[in-house]
């Protein structure tokens, strides 16, 4: 009976967080990116503390609630989209995973979400990307005031087509490692204590694989496929550059601080990212780190 009312507790609980996250994702649309990163962690947290079955039940409860309060498509949403995904990081967690299994299947998970939401607002709710694009071209061709932009405007919207995959994995790998660390983060606070995978300043990719992909993927520029393949390789060679600043920045006295200048100058100044990506690159090579003189196992 205790056990019983333990769940049932930790369950309202979770239920009560949900609920209260998508009212603020609703209601508050500038936090929707603060709610999309945190939303899964009640399930996660139940799936960890309890069973895979009432992390299913909650996410059943939370979808029945969202869908009466908010809508159908809202009620779907709990089901494929973080409700998935705190399942996945969750049954992973509970499987005993590797921290760097978890985070790849965490990431593998938010991307399948994704897809399932693109098509279920296509084929269900009638909401089609394609569609979205051509009526702003329609919308720019008939409007007097961006007539002098015309041209500028149709070839921006037709690039936001091309390479709409890659935006899509991009935004996936992002949202999949704040999901990922988050998520250990709370569960290593709450009590538990699940090993995390590395730090981001650690971080390293192949050098091989990336540079050899970056390069055919600029010999083949010309197919879409590929642009979209170099998006998301650059994208990859730019978060080793980021690790880099990152390792240099906690080994100073101010981290925090500078951590909050580090990200200001990466999202306002538009060279920072490309240097960055540059630096990545060296890294690749180079190991301006020194990870493999043993640094990673003792940054300081």
């Amino acid at each position: 009976m205790q056990m019983e009312r333990i769940v049932i507790e930790d369950g309202l609980k979770a239920l009560g967080a949900i609920l209260l996250m998508t009212i603020v994702n609703v209601y508050v649309p500038f936090l929707s990116l603060l709610i999309l990163v945190i939303w899964p962690v009640p399930v996660v947290y139940i799936a960890v503390k309890h069973e895979m079955r009432e992390a299913a039940v909650v996410i059943t409860i939370a979808a029945i609630l969202n869908g009466l309060f908010f809508g159908p498509l809202m009620g779907l949403i709990t089901i494929i989209g973080f409700g998935f995904v705190g399942f996945v990081i969750g049954g992973s967690l509970k499987e005993g995973f590797s921290p760097f299994k978890t985070l790849l299947l965490t990431v593998a998970g938010v991307l399948i979400s994704q897809g399932l939401i693109i098509i279920i607002s296509r084929y269900i709710v009638g909401f089609n990307v394609n569609n979205f694009i051509n009526g702003l071209v329609d919308y720019v061709n008939q409007s007097q005031e961006l007539s002098d932009f015309k041209d500028i405007l149709e070839a921006q919207v037709q690039l936001v087509k091309m390479i709409y995959p890659a935006i899509i994995i991009v935004s996936s790998i992002v949202t999949g490692i704040f999901n990922y660390y988050i998520s250990l983060w709370y569960l290593n606070n709450t009590g538990f204590d699940r090993p995390v995978y590395l730090p981001m300043r650690f971080w390293h990719f192949p050098r091989w694989i990336i540079s050899l992909g970056i390069v055919i993927s600029l010999l083949l520029k010309t197919n879409p496929v590929f642009v979209n393949l170099n998006i998301i390789l650059f994208f990859l060679t730019f978060m080793q550059g980021f690790a880099v600043g990152l390792y240099y920045i906690d080994r100073t006295r101010n981290t925090v601080f500078l951590r909050w200048i580090y990200i200001f100058l990466i999202v306002f100044i538009p060279p920072v990212p490309i240097l960055l990506t540059l630096t990545g690159l060296v890294d690749m090579w180079f190991d301006l780190r020194r990870l493999d003189n043993g640094n990673e196992e003792n940054p300081s």
